[in-house]
């Protein structure tokens, strides 16, 4: 799926959640998100914290510990330094909610 084509997907949701631990993930999906202008919660923690904070204004008070109830689609890198991503794509499937791995 080409930049086109996932920005015409996301058209179809009103609530997306962003969730990175990462350093190397996280910076990706940092920057896609901010480039695409995407309105979004997050669910931030370790490494990825501080470059979230950077692109993001108010970040901090925007983040959370978990997937918010209306979340309809999560976005998320993937990273091996912790299994913070993979159990919020769990929970996050386990509810029926898209989840797209980046």
């Amino acid at each position: 799926m080409n930049l086109e084509e996932f920005e015409d997907f996301l058209v179809s949701f009103s609530h997306v959640q962003v969730c990175s631990y990462d350093a190397g993930g996280g910076n990706v999906l940092a920057h896609l998100v901010h480039a695409m202008g995407l309105k979004t919660r997050f669910v931030i923690d370790g490494p990825s914290f501080a470059i979230y904070s950077t692109l993001f204004p108010g970040f901090s008070i925007q983040n959370s510990d978990f997937l918010h109830p209306d979340t309809d689609l999560l976005i998320s890198s993937t990273g091996w330094q912790s299994s913070h991503e993979f159990e919020i794509m769990e929970e996050a499937l386990l509810k029926g909610i898209p989840v797209v791995a980046a």
